[in-house]
């Protein structure tokens, strides 16, 4: 319910409009001005207050009507409408990113303005907007830092990144798309190291789990894991193969990208340089001995066939799709 009241005042405000106050005075008044029109402005407000009903009137020459929100709305506002006027408003999304759990960053142009979105537990959540001149400041450092040609508009592009915070180490994977008002960016965050999810934090309900564990007890078989992005698909077979990595067992994965590493399984990244996809991973794989092995995703049919070919070869085969 807060989330999508944050949605609505975000696509309520015009930050030109909220732009004519500065941010210091917005926050002293816990006001600000969100739509005007040729006779009235109209500006949130956490408490009817004269002096910030006269302050909009000598600013706008025009008609003040006050709409009460909370204080917290207020503040919410006013952080993402000056958010755009900051040099470093590239390193803040990202920070705050990592600080949520986000997964996923979109950066999407409209007609006149962008709004960066934050996908947090598979959900979408509009977080910030910028006017089209501060979003092609982003989308060059983005590109830049990426190494995405800077001057390619018309095509998709894709890159990556290492973003440091609080003395750690992340991966950014770039994905570009031109759109009808721009190009797309989406950032996907890949945590690393950071991983520390487990059959019981997958929020399953008994009887899900309890068929869960029964089915990863079974010695051969195929486990196929789909669902739409953000659905929990990469962090529940992660959980599984935290659950089955013992000493005894060889546990392989082929991923593109590897998401997070864990000690004991033998991880490998897809190489499009080296012509290195799903199918010739597998074929590796399947001659060094596995017990278990792990497919990022099934995209044709030779890696279909393969897997279903050779599902009874290792004790167990798990693939995300």
């Amino acid at each position: 319910m807060k989330e999508t009241i944050y949605n609505n005042l975000l696509k309520n405000i015009n930050i030109t409009v909220a732009r004519k106050i500065n941010e210091q005075k917005a926050k002293i008044f816990n006001a600000i001005p969100f739509k005007e029109n040729e006779k009235e402005v109209y500006v949130y407000c956490s408490e009817v207050n004269k002096k910030v009903e006269e302050d909009m009137l000598f600013i706008f020459r025009k008609k003040v009507i006050l709409i009460l929100i909370k204080k917290e709305e207020i503040q919410y506002l006013i952080k993402i409408a000056y958010l755009g006027q900051k040099k470093e408003a590239y390193d803040i999304i990202i920070k705050e990113a990592i600080k949520l759990n986000v997964s996923d960053i979109h950066y999407e142009p409209y007609k006149d303005y962008v709004v960066v979105r934050f996908r947090i537990d598979g959900l979408l959540r509009s977080m910030y907007i910028f006017n089209k001149e501060e979003y092609q400041l982003i989308l060059s450092k983005i590109k830049l830092n990426s190494n995405i040609d800077i001057t390619e508009k018309r095509k998709p592009q894709d890159g990556k990144i290492s973003f440091e915070y609080n003395k750690k180490s992340y991966d950014l994977r770039i994905s570009t798309m031109p759109a009808v008002f721009g190009e797309k960016v989406v950032i996907r965050i890949l945590y690393g190291n950071g991983f520390n999810y487990s059959i019981d934090k997958l929020n399953l309900t008994a009887e899900q789990k309890d068929k869960l564990k029964y089915i990863m007890k079974v010695k051969s078989g195929l486990i196929i894991v789909n669902g739409p992005t953000g659905s929990g698909k990469s962090t529940t077979l992660y959980s599984i193969l935290q659950e089955l990595n013992k000493d005894e067992v060889n546990i392989s994965s082929l991923e593109d990208p590897i998401e997070a590493i864990i000690p004991g399984i033998n991880q490998m990244n897809l190489n499009k340089t080296l012509n290195i996809g799903f199918a010739e991973g597998l074929r590796c794989f399947l001659r060094q001995d596995p017990d278990i092995i792990m497919i990022g995703e099934i995209r044709d049919e030779e890696t279909a066939e393969m897997v279903v070919i050779n599902k009874y070869t290792p004790s167990n085969s798990l693939y995300n799709q």
